[in-house]
């Protein structure tokens, strides 16, 4: 007796053919804005195209903060943390944070004396709609302002203060010993110092 294959079964490769049939019609549901029906061109995965601007020959940076190589093959520079909360991705062999590439391409060049401001205080929304050039003590008064640093002045009472730039200047101990002693970032420490210099 001659057994009879079901219908239901195929060959791996009619299989797959079939799987990418049904999700085809599943994306096509999804993308009805994107897809010229006339033509049955298949469905485009960014529809929405983000604009992007090039970035030393070799790189797309896109206005939500990703960076993409067009090297060898089109890939997404993955981010890292530097520590301290900013992404940063590795650019033509060079560690580069990705709010600093974003900004510029985006705000053009930093102007001397300015740096880059996160609008919401958020280190890892590089949108260019978030990024801004503002000076160090604007950008000081705006971490105050969302709680990303402490005002030293309002925690010390002068004399802790006036104690603590004494032993920097002693020599006993560094700027960084000083601020983690107290729980301060260095920047505010410096600031410190220009004050009962």
């Amino acid at each position: 007796m001659v057994r009879m294959r079901p219908r239901n079964l195929y060959s791996p490769t009619i299989n797959r053919i079939l799987v990418l049939r049904t999700e085809i019609k599943k994306l096509n549901r999804g993308f009805k804005g994107c897809i010229n029906r006339s033509r049955g061109t298949p469905p485009r995965f960014k529809c929405a195209k983000m604009k992007y601007v090039i970035y030393q020959e070799h790189y797309r940076v896109y206005e939500n903060g990703s960076i993409k190589s067009m090297r060898l093959r089109e890939v997404f520079l993955k981010p890292w943390d530097n520590g301290k909360g900013y992404p940063y991705v590795k650019i033509n062999d060079k560690s580069m944070a990705v709010h600093r590439v974003v900004s510029e391409c985006y705000l053009g060049d930093k102007p001397d004396g300015y740096t880059v401001n996160h609008i919401d205080g958020d280190k890892t929304n590089n949108h260019r709609s978030n990024l801004e050039y503002i000076t160090r003590e604007e950008n000081y008064q705006h971490a105050l302002r969302h709680g990303l640093k402490r005002n030293i002045e309002s925690e010390l009472t002068e004399t802790e203060q006036k104690n603590l730039v004494w032993l920097y200047k002693m020599g006993c101990y560094t700027q960084k010993e000083l601020a983690e002693s107290v729980g301060f970032d260095r920047v505010i420490f410096k600031k410190l110092l220009k004050k009962w210099a």
